[in-house]
């Protein structure tokens, strides 16, 4: 069944139709509490990526690699006046045991209960600076030991004692854990908040479930100023409140058909489809907007007419089925484009996308036509005079691109010129300062960790010996030394952390003017340590003593700083343990990996979006020569907005990446309906140019209004508290206003330029 057919089924039996639209709703509707908000790299990559599976495995392994930190600073405002004293650790120490009854909690470590290996005269003690609840009675002391032991400093405590830390390290990494983990430990803290204290967390579940919370928030609230924004739109240039109201409805209900079936796909709302609301709003107004147009100008009739009223609303859905048809493909098209993406949230998202065209398509000739045929019809005679004053301010600007086809067509070649200069300098980097907006809580606590304790971010070095053997054997204890200290000379990088910590502290204690540890010693101290703490060395070296790990100190680093960071490390590693396999992980090695990702979504998805576009405009064009045609007024907004963003020295990130595929696919839809009536004006002997000005009368007011609202539509996402999210917006916005330029005069000059 053809749109024009299924619009007349539903209007010649508007309650059947009617009930029929209920019923699918309601079965969409019934998707919506199976809707799950997730945020982090795991959603973001995927489950099955290499990257998070290495993840996976490490932390199972070795039960750590994502540590949150949880610090605070005994000032003037805080009840305590230094880390370690007695107030900071009676608090630390209800913190941690509370934290410890969290089923999401591995293990704690903070200032009360670590361990310190101090000498006596018989022995080597480990002593706590609480003991059986108390602090104890030499803390002064201890504390002393404590700033002085690198095993605590940056970590546990700063250097000059006024900031302290917990160290939380999670069951696993999955949104689910991370979420419920920060729900917890800002519970554990808000008593002690109460009492003066300020918490700073950092590590990757703050970051995506605090930063993932607040875009969801600001997310939320898009939904409604984006409906108001289209609705506001629509009104100034239809001055019809039918109109808006019907767009309106079909809107809504096309929103609940689409995240029914994210519901039902069990598909999770990430950081990447929190812009589904609006793009779905964007995106439906557009056939909508031709239809309603063609509608208002083929209804001059009188309200009660509801025959004449049918028959107009057939004869709209029949001059703009078919580029309507095509429109929504080449946006589909593009969106699918995402799915050669290697992340999942692209794979999803540009899947989800795709249907919710479909569904916007289906509901703009169902719902969309009933809902007209119920409302009141618009008093006749307005119409008529709006619709002159549009076409002659369109006719003009057409007539004027057709006489300067030379200039205009100048003006474009120097903009490809400038827009290729600025793709070739695009850069694909993430900034976390930058994604998050420098306003967010997250990237506050971070830099307050950062200047207070030590780098926030960590990464992970696995070393595997040759099956059969152990690391004693391989002499992996013995290079650990050499290979930490080439690491720390690494740009960026700051101390490296082992199990070769624990049994220096141990040797030292025992034998503290014993000189340099032996080869044999440290598999020695190793066992030992072992016995004494089984659950320190499994931090740092696998049951089988097989592996071992080192987890290397890290700044908030953008994907640009992070890439030669691996390289130099990997090198490194390479040259100080040959023969030795390692693998680099931890939130910053996959911080970079995602990025990478993302570069390559952004090129294959814009290639794979063009390609299917001038497919479709080829077929129905039936002209390649058409086809080309039409891709230059689609193209250039994204060479020049994209190229733009390069000149201007702006980063391609996890938003931006998707901006030229986005703008191929939307901005090619207004091409699409003009040269449709323009081949109908040809085939009916209308010379070249006056085609070309019937078919911008025809569709020029639904290709500004449509274009307006869009750009209004994406502009409002520059409320998102997230800059990525904003700044998508905006660059699309832009796009969108360019494409509705090149459409009312690239297009009418290239036109006069080429056509026969």
């Amino acid at each position: 069944m053809t749109l024009v057919q299924l619009t007349r089924a539903c209007l010649a039996r508007p309650r059947l139709a009617t009930a029929a639209l209920v019923v699918v709703t309601l079965a969409f509707a019934a998707g919506l509490p199976r809707l799950r908000t997730e945020f982090g790299y795991r959603p973001l990559l995927g489950a099955e990526h290499p990257e998070i599976v290495k993840l996976e495995r490490f932390i199972e392994r070795f039960g750590g690699g994502l540590p949150v930190r949880v610090a605070w600073s005994c000032t003037a405002e805080a009840p305590c006046d230094h880390a370690l004293d007695g107030a900071s650790l009676a608090m630390a120490a209800q913190v941690e045991q509370a934290l410890r009854l969290l089923p999401q909690v591995r293990s704690v470590r903070g200032p009360a209960s670590a361990p310190l290996l101090v000498a006596s005269p018989d022995a080597l003690e480990v002593r706590r600076l609480m003991e059986s609840g108390l602090a104890a009675e030499d803390r002064e002391k201890l504390a002393a030991v404590a700033l002085a032991d690198p095993l605590w400093q940056g970590q546990l405590v700063s250097e000059d004692g006024r900031t302290g830390a917990l160290i939380v390290q999670p069951v696993r990494a999955d949104s689910a854990t991370s979420e419920a983990l920060v729900d917890g430990l800002l519970d554990v803290l808000d008593e002690h908040q109460a009492a003066g204290y300020e918490f700073h967390l950092v590590g990757h579940a703050v970051e995506f479930a605090v930063a993932g919370r607040e875009l969801a928030q600001s997310s939320a609230a898009l939904t409604p100023i984006t409906l108001l924004v289209v609705a506001g739109v629509l009104w100034m240039l239809t001055r019809s409140w039918q109109a808006v109201a019907a767009t309106l409805a079909m809107l809504a209900i096309a929103l609940v058909w689409t995240f029914g079936l994210l519901g039902w796909f069990g598909w999770p709302q990430d950081a990447v489809l929190q812009t589904l609301a609006p793009l779905v709003l964007v995106i439906g107004v557009c056939d909508a907007v031709h239809l309603v147009s063609r509608h208002a100008a083929r209804c001059p009739c009188r309200p009660s007419d509801r025959p004449a009223r049918r028959g107009a609303l057939v004869s709209a859905a029949a001059a703009v089925a078919r580029p309507c048809l095509l429109t929504s493909a080449t946006t589909a098209a593009a969106f699918a484009s995402f799915a050669t993406s290697d992340l999942g949230t692209f794979v999803r998202f540009g899947s989800i996308a795709a249907l919710a065209t479909g569904v916007c398509l289906v509901l703009a000739f169902t719902l969309l036509p009933l809902s007209l045929l119920a409302l009141p019809a618009e008093p006749p005679g307005r119409e008529g005079r709006v619709a002159s004053a549009w076409g002659v301010a369109l006719d003009a600007i057409v007539v004027a691109a057709q006489r300067r086809r030379g200039w205009v067509l100048a003006s474009v070649a120097v903009l490809v010129v400038i827009g290729s200069v600025g793709w070739g300098r695009l850069r694909v980097d993430t900034d976390g300062t930058e994604m998050y907006g420098a306003g967010s809580r997250v990237v506050r606590w971070i830099q307050f960790v950062e200047e207070n304790l030590a780098p926030s971010d960590t990464l992970e070095i696995e070393l595997r010996v040759p099956r059969g053997r152990t690391i004693a054997e391989a002499r992996v204890l013995d290079r650990i030394p050499a290979l930490s200290t080439r690491v720390e000379a690494v740009d960026g990088l700051g101390r490296v952390s082992s199990i070769l910590d624990p049994i220096g502290h141990l040797h030292a204690g025992i034998a503290p003017r014993g000189g340099d540890l032996q080869p044999a010693a440290r598999a020695e101290l190793l066992e030992l340590l072992a016995f004494e703490d089984p659950e320190l060395v499994e931090a740092w070296v696998s049951f089988d003593r097989t592996r071992a790990r080192l987890s290397v100190e890290a700044g908030f680093h953008s994907a640009a700083q992070r890439g030669p960071v691996l390289a130099a490390v990997a090198h490194e590693v390479s040259q100080a343990m040959p023969g030795v396999d390692f693998a680099l992980t931890g939130p910053y090695a996959i911080g970079h990996e995602w990025v990478r990702d993302v570069h390559g979504t952004q090129l294959r998805s814009f290639a794979a979006a063009l390609l299917l576009v001038f497919v479709l405009l080829g077929l129905h064009m039936r002209s390649v020569r058409w086809a080309f045609v039409a891709l230059v007024p689609t193209v250039l907004p994204a060479l020049v907005v994209v190229g733009g963003m390069g000149l201007l020295g702006l980063s391609l990130d996890v938003g931006r990446a998707m901006i030229g595929a986005v703008l191929v696919g939307i901005g090619v839809d207004d091409t699409i309906h003009l040269l449709d009536r323009y081949r109908l004006a040809r085939l009916r002997g209308v010379p070249p140019n006056g085609a070309m000005r019937e078919a911008v009368r025809f569709a020029g007011r639904a290709v500004v209004t449509t274009s307006l609202a869009l750009a209004l539509g994406f502009l409002s996402l520059l409320a998102s508290s997230w800059q990525t999210v904003s700044s998508f917006g905006l660059f699309v916005a832009l796009g969108v206003l360019m494409a509705m330029v090149a459409d009312l005069v690239v297009l009418p000059a290239l036109v006069a330029r080429k056509a026969p």
